[in-house]
């Protein structure tokens, strides 16, 4: 229903049922102090929203409750839950879900209620900004300051696939599900554009080098 809207922010989640044009809070679940929320994700009809460090909460009633589903993930510091940077759901398994974070990178084959790290071979010493899954296959791709990886073995082992790409740090990562061949990553020095799964990068002319942060495909 493309009239129902969330939207994260640094004080909860807010849901809009008529395309934006009026909001509500939905906070029945999370923190009482207040809750940063980074990433939002939707699949199978449940949501998973990853926050600044709180860990994972998830709803299964379109936002009206939340209960945490962290189990697994570390926390960063004392006193503060999981930081988490990305989510994404398999829309071939929607049971199984990744959470990118500032310990790496995380999957549940149970829908939140366990995690396992999936942090072998790339340098996981930064936090995990973007995360995307082909649809067909399941191949996933992660970004952060260290740049785009990817697995094909259920992220048993990771590749760095970053050549051409400039910048300090990349943020979201999006794929076209039409073709996942093509991906797009958003970085300190602008938008980048790859049509052979990071095998190139190149960047997207048109835009000014600013820092882009989020992307939506239509």
């Amino acid at each position: 229903n493309p009239q129902v809207v969330y939207a994260g922010t640094q004080s909860g989640i807010y849901k809009s049922t008529d395309g934006g044009a009026t909001w509500r809070v939905k906070l029945r679940g999370l923190p009482a102090d207040g809750v940063f929320v980074r990433t939002l994700a939707i699949g199978g009809g449940v949501i998973y929203a990853g926050t600044h460090d709180d860990g994972i909460f998830k709803s299964t009633d379109g936002g009206e409750t939340w209960v945490s589903v962290s189990n697994g993930i570390p926390r960063v510091l004392p006193g503060f839950g999981p930081q988490v940077g990305a989510i994404v759901i398999d829309p071939r398994q929607p049971n199984r879900v990744w959470a990118g974070t500032w310990r790496g990178i995380f999957l549940s084959t149970n829908g939140g209620a366990s995690w396992t790290t999936r942090n072998s071979g790339p340098p996981f010493d930064t936090a995990i900004q973007g995360l995307a899954i082909d649809p067909a296959n399941g191949q996933i791709f992660f970004s952060s300051s260290r740049g785009v990886f990817t697995s094909t073995d259920d992220a048993r082992r990771w590749t760095k696939v970053s050549r051409g790409l400039h910048g300090a740090s990349y943020f979201d990562l999006l794929l076209d599900p039409e073709n996942p061949s093509t991906l797009f990553v958003g970085s300190s020095l602008g938008l980048w554009r790859t049509d052979n799964r990071g095998g190139r990068w190149e960047q997207v002319k048109g835009l000014p080098n600013l820092a882009v942060l989020a992307l939506a495909l239509q």
